[in-house]
Parts: structure tokens; C-alpha cells; sequence
């Protein structure tokens, strides 16, 4: 019988040369499997450095001759940063966020906690329950109390 390239001495140890030849291919078989998951992750996305934009330089004409449309960019809701309905100045009154459409991070909105669901803005567990009103509200169940959410 022809003895095979992965011999195992007496003692129950494999050769020194058959241990490198088994952590290389080991090794090549991660840098392998690694780069095709960093090129199939890396494939969809583009950055914005990727882009090839035309650069403005003077007026409204780029680098490359091409006209550029000027257009003014103006915030439609200067009074309500966050833009979750109400405005800043009542959200100071509330003592809700004016950067974060949901203070309290429970996934409903400011506005709609406080016009739809009348829970708390700032409670993220408005019955004290244990679970978020968003939770509840997506299981079906009454973020105000006990029970199911009532069909309107």
C-alpha cells in the first residue's frame, strides 16, 4: 500500500511539512473566500467619490464645458427641523426634540404619538408594560393599557 501525503507518525502527530501544507491551504482558502465576499458586498454599492460630477468653476459652467443648472435649494420646513409636523417652537413647549422626529426612540413619531396613538413622546413605554409602544402598536396591542388595539 503507497503510503498517502498526509502520514501520521506513530506517535499520533501529523509530519511538520504536512501541518504547513494544511495551514496554507487553510489560509488561501480564507483570503479566497474573504475577497469574494468583500467583492460581492463592494459590487452594489457606489460613493459619492466614485461619481463622475462635473465640477463648477467660475459660474455655471464646469470643468468640462458642460452648462450647469443653477437651482436653489430652500428648506420647506424652516420652522420644523426634524420634520415629524411640529413645529420647533412647540416642541420646546412639549420638551420633545427638534433634531430627532422620535424623542423617545420607541419608532412612532412625535406627531403621531401625539395625534393618533395619544401616548407619550417621551416614554418609550407609555403603559410601563415592559414593551415599546411601537411594539405594541405593530403587535396589535393598545400602548395605553391592557388589551388589543381597538378597529377605527
Amino acid at each position: 500500500m503507497e503510503p498517502t501525503q498526509f502520514q501520521i507518525q506513530e506517535d499520533g502527530h501529523a509530519e511538520p511539512k504536512n501541518i504547513l501544507l494544511i495551514v496554507f491551504i487553510v489560509l488561501l482558502a480564507v483570503i479566497v473566500i474573504g475577497g469574494a465576499i468583500f467583492a460581492f458586498v463592494k459590487r452594489g454599492k457606489k460613493t459619492v467619490d466614485s461619481l463622475a460630477l462635473p465640477v463648477a468653476t467660475d459660474s455655471n459652467t464646469s470643468s468640462t464645458g458642460e452648462n450647469i443648472p443653477i437651482i436653489e435649494v430652500t428648506d420647506p420646513s424652516p420652522n420644523d427641523k426634524d420634520r415629524d409636523g411640529i413645529l420647533d417652537e412647540e416642541e420646546a413647549e412639549l420638551g420633545t426634540s427638534d433634531y430627532d422626529f422620535d424623542t423617545d426612540g420607541d419608532g412612532i413619531s412625535d406627531q403621531n404619538e401625539i395625534e393618533k396613538w395619544q401616548t407619550d413622546p417621551l416614554d418609550p413605554d407609555t403603559d410601563g408594560d415592559g414593551f415599546n409602544d411601537g411594539f405594541e402598536i405593530l403587535s396589535g396591542y393598545n400602548p395605553l393599557g391592557a388589551g388589543a388595539l381597538e378597529e377605527n
